[in-house]
């Protein structure tokens, strides 16, 4: 996994499509910004399902645009896996996310989990001989 940026508790709102000021957390991640709703994650972490990632779109005020990835709870549960539209693919801690929450951390950490075909490119070369048989 490759550090690929931040998630962080921010003081402005945003306003949802049904005109309502939400709180959010903003990611950020390879120079773009999305954001996540703090009541949609506190509800992943406690009770599971999924979360989306938005883009934001600036008109005197902060607006939720579109869709721009989704976030689940890992296998181990001991992580916040998020899925974006172009396929890549994050992480972040539930401790270290947990801790931004109740306002005891800044930001955590978000790392890239490389794709499958990439990782199985880069560890596909061997240094074992094919099996012979001896004669």
């Amino acid at each position: 996994m490759i550090r690929a940026g931040y998630i962080q508790r921010v003081g402005y709102p945003a306003q949802d499509r049904n005109g309502e000021q939400i709180q959010v957390l903003e990611i950020g991640v390879h120079n773009r910004i999305y954001v996540v709703s703090v009541a949609e994650i506190k509800r992943l972490i406690n009770i599971g399902g999924q979360a989306y990632l938005w883009t934001v779109r600036q008109n005197w005020g902060r607006f939720l645009d579109n869709i721009a990835g989704t976030a689940t709870i890992s296998g181990s549960k001991k992580a916040v896996n998020i899925r974006m539209e172009d396929g890549r693919m994050y992480t972040v801690s539930i401790l270290s996310l947990s801790s931004v929450l109740k306002g005891c951390n800044m930001c955590a950490s978000v790392a890239e989990i490389e794709h499958p075909t990439v990782a199985s490119k880069v560890t596909s070369g061997s240094y074992q001989m094919p099996l012979t048989a001896w004669v």
